[in-house]
């Protein structure tokens, strides 16, 4: 029977919800005016034992509003005993019109209260919805971001594949061809890496790594990108250790942030001119932990503040996505990225802080999505 009364009248139903409050505090002043007349508020009267059964079925029938007006019955009486022992002593119009109207404010007061608790919940559960939404979004444009790069090399080596066969140059040449399927290989290679490290993230999924080597993972990416420094004459300063650096890390998810990295570092120094187009990348291991750094001679960064960064991206074709791919990815690893200047060549520096290969070390998906600030080191 409860069950039913109150799926039938739930809080939050706008004016029958006021004019239901209001109508129970009307009819507990009304009450307490007429007890009082019937032989003093001090004195347990046939109506006082009579309104007692009724707050017990308004606890099990009624809606909470009921209870409170119930409840604030017994706390007037309590202050009649006081007022009437004469500890209370206040003017004499108070006795007759004052107490039934305090109590009556006590009510709404409480109502009020609850509506703002009530109110209150409700923003905050949109607010974490708004958010969910937000990081989902997200995260289709990080997607979007690393795959835009893999193809557009994957169609460019089809249309030039189609060129050849039609002007029957593949003929004469194999090696072209295997080149070409080799590129083309390597594209899709790279589009099922980035698909599955973004959907290792979107799901928050532990890993559970094994240890490689960083040092030829760095290594790797630098070399990749050979034929591109040469063409736009982009000097190399490289700082490794010599032996091999163990990470417990998950490889392919790395492998997109050194990319980024190295991308956005081209991409600035483009806006150098070409005798002045310099990139640093260090690498390091203290305490147990690595200390990644990619620097260019480039302009610099602006604010050291991802957000403000996103907002404020000039590149026609992109929203500043790559280091949200770079920051997500190294948080999702158990590390820590970090925006500076270069105090060597002056431009932009971005330094990860990354936890070195343990036995026992495990990592697991940062629940936070990208879009907060990167932390200052």
């Amino acid at each position: 029977m409860s069950q039913i009364w109150m799926a039938r009248w739930r809080p939050g139903h706008g004016l029958a919800d006021w004019a239901m409050t209001l109508a129970l505090s009307l009819s507990t002043a009304l009450i307490i005016f007429i007890t009082y007349w019937s032989g003093g508020t001090h004195e347990h009267t046939w109506l006082d034992w009579c309104f007692l059964p009724v707050v017990l079925g308004a606890m099990l029938l009624g809606p909470l509003q009921v209870l409170l007006v119930g409840l604030s019955f017994y706390v007037y009486s309590g202050l009649a005993i006081l007022l009437d022992a004469g500890v209370l002593v206040l003017y004499p119009g108070f006795d007759l019109l004052m107490r039934p109207l305090a109590l009556t404010g006590l009510v709404w007061i409480a109502e009020l209260r609850k509506r703002t608790m009530r109110q209150k919940n409700q923003l905050q559960a949109q607010r974490n919805q708004l958010q969910s939404k937000l990081n989902q979004s997200l995260q289709m444009s990080l997607l979007s971001h690393e795959l835009r790069q893999p193809l557009a090399q994957l169609q460019l080596q089809v249309r030039l594949l189609l060129h050849k066969l039609e002007s029957e140059a593949l003929e004469s040449d194999p090696d072209a061809l295997r080149s070409g399927l080799q590129i083309m290989f390597q594209a899709g290679v790279e589009i099922e890496t980035a698909v599955q490290a973004m959907v290792r993230l979107s799901h928050r999924r532990s890993i559970s790594p094994a240890p490689w080597d960083l040092i030829a993972c760095v290594r790797d990416c630098l070399a990749a990108m050979k034929t591109i420094r040469d063409s736009e004459s982009i000097g190399l300063s490289v700082d490794l250790p010599s032996s091999p650096l163990l990470v417990n890390l998950d490889r392919s998810q790395m492998v997109m942030v050194l990319r980024n990295l190295l991308t956005n570092a081209r991409e600035a120094l483009l806006k150098s001119d070409p005798g002045h187009r310099y990139l640093e990348v260090r690498l390091c291991s203290r305490q147990g932990r690595v200390h990644l750094s990619v620097a260019d001679s480039g302009p610099g960064l602006k604010t050291r503040n991802l957000q403000d960064l996103v907002l404020m991206s000039s590149k026609p074709d992109g929203m500043g996505l790559g280091l949200l791919t770079v920051q997500a990815f190294t948080r999702a690893n158990g590390g820590r990225v970090a925006l500076g200047c270069s105090s060597t060549i002056g431009g932009a520096e971005i330094l990860l802080d990354l936890p070195c290969f343990s036995l026992h070390s495990g990592t697991s998906f940062d629940r936070e999505l990208p879009g907060e600030s990167i932390e200052d080191r």
